[in-house]
């Protein structure tokens, strides 16, 4: 069983801090990969948890690997993210407050499949217009990276 799996049999649906990554792939065409979320179908931007005693980066490549089958090389750190456009309800009533912290690649290897888990596809992505429906949070990280010209729509 996974950490936050125990951590919620012993607190239930009450609210948890917890720490994810997000991992943003951009291709050469400045597209970025996003994934389509099985249960939603909303898109994502690749990403999830931290485990117990894991890196940040680390955590950035194994999501990016587990979602996508990309392996991840160099990584920048280009933001960190908390407050009100963090904190959700998942779909059983788990409810989150929710740490994000975002790295940039143009460094991978592999051809993109979805998990068939998690989710049902995956694709580079013009960055505007953004897909849609695109989930929580990766809107406010988005904006925020258009917004300070690290991502090019």
């Amino acid at each position: 069983m996974s950490y936050i799996g125990e951590l919620r049999q012993l607190v239930g649906h009450r609210p948890l801090i917890l720490t994810s990554v997000m991992a943003l792939l951009v291709d050469a065409r400045n597209r970025l990969l996003m994934q389509k979320r099985a249960g939603t179908g909303a898109w994502h931007v690749p990403g999830g948890f931290l485990e117990l005693g894991e890196r940040l980066e680390d955590a950035a490549r194994r999501e990016a690997f587990e979602e996508t089958a990309l392996t991840v090389g160099s990584l920048t750190l280009v933001g960190a993210y908390s407050g009100p456009d963090f904190h959700w309800f998942a779909p059983n009533g788990d409810e989150v407050y929710n740490v994000t912290v975002a790295y940039l690649t143009r460094d991978y290897s592999g051809t993109p499949v979805a998990d068939g888990d998690e989710g049902t596809g995956v694709s580079f992505m013009p960055l505007s217009p953004l897909p849609k429906p695109l989930g929580p949070p990766a809107r406010p990280v988005l904006d925020d990276l258009i917004g300070r010209g690290i991502l090019e729509p």
